[in-house]
């Protein structure tokens, strides 16, 4: 699961733009598939008759840049795509969606006012430059309105488990769900789906959960860890060594999930000691507000991730492996 995740957390898939991550994930999962409309990408097992629907859903796609302006000496001007923290962008390197390499420019300190120094960055105060010496420089290159960059970070292995890299969220999503589906064993129909443009307003799960009507759905997504300086447990509701599950997020206007449902993995964590979190948060919602807003009952089970929506994010595959044996359970019992 390192190597995969490796592989994924390294690929390019801004909201919109998930193609590369659904044409990998049709070798590793199995052959059977479709892609809908949305760009949603579906596999389903071969077993008929059987007792129940279940979907697996994991989002493809990560925050990113999308070129809104070229200037005529190529500079590069963009907007964001998903929740970004500004100051992180401030002097990275940059790969666009064909792999050309930029870097993120900006006024720099020596040419600031004390109080200009003291504010944090904003976007509008930002471009990227690939070396060009004007717009028709960039344009060769393959870059126009509507290209999408990320920040050119790679996968790489920390000590006791831990690992960083961009696009945990929600790239280990999608490397559990292929991992899951490995290994139940079931007589119930299993979905599998990457769904797209998540970090954009779960349109994505929304289309597929109404497409599917499934009995059950399992989203698989991060969540924040609160167990580095600076952020609280008791702020998060989780922190690595547990995989979390979410009883309300958005402070109920995301999912809430129903009492026999939270008890119905208790259950199952207990029975195979598998260590979990329940989280009731103000924050973020994922997906799954999207399934159970269409009355589809929902499991969100989600890894632990610290510095969410950043370039260095960190997790620890203990917690993934722990994932991927409760949702098999999950499956395997309901």
């Amino acid at each position: 699961m390192k190597q995969l995740l490796e592989k994924y957390s390294n690929l390019i898939g801004v909201s919109g733009n998930e193609m590369s991550i659904s044409s990998e994930m049709k070798n590793d999962i199995f052959e059977k598939y479709i892609i809908d409309s949305m760009g949603n990408i579906i596999f389903r097992t071969d077993e008929e008759g059987c007792n129940y629907k279940i979907m697996i859903a994991a989002h493809m796609d990560e925050i990113g840049l999308m070129v809104k302006y070229i200037d005529d000496k190529g500079f590069i001007y963009f907007e964001g795509i998903g929740g970004w923290n500004w100051p992180t962008l401030v002097s990275q390197q940059m790969i666009f969606d064909n792999g050309v390499i930029g870097v993120v420019g900006t006024r720099p300190p020596h040419g600031m006012s004390e109080e200009e120094r003291k504010k944090p960055a904003e976007s509008k105060n930002m471009f990227i430059d690939v070396g060009a010496s004007n717009k028709k420089d960039v344009e060769n290159l393959g870059i126009c309105i509507g290209s999408t960059a990320v920040i050119n970070t790679k996968f790489q292995s920390l000590t006791n488990g831990f690992v960083t890299g961009k696009a945990f969220d929600n790239r280990v999503g999608v490397v559990t769900m292929i991992e899951v589906v490995k290994r139940i064993n079931t007589d119930n129909i299993v979905y599998a789906v990457g769904t797209v443009q998540e970090e954009v307003g779960l349109k994505g799960a929304k289309v597929v959960s109404e497409r599917l009507k499934p009995d059950l759905a399992i989203v698989i997504d991060t969540c924040l860890s609160g167990d580095h300086p600076g952020f609280e447990w008791k702020e998060a509701g989780s922190g690595s060594g547990n995989v979390s599950i979410t009883i309300a997020d958005g402070a109920g206007r995301g999912i809430l999930v129903p009492k026999h449902i939270i008890d119905y993995v208790n259950t199952i964590a207990d029975e195979y000691n598998i260590p979990i979190d329940f989280s009731v948060s103000n924050g973020g919602t994922t997906d799954g507000m999207a399934t159970h807003g269409n009355g589809i009952p929902t499991i969100v089970v989600a890894i632990p991730t610290r510095y969410i929506h950043s370039p260095v994010e960190v997790l620890n595959m203990k917690d993934v492996e722990n994932a991927v044996r409760l949702i098999v359970k999950l499956i395997e019992r309901w």
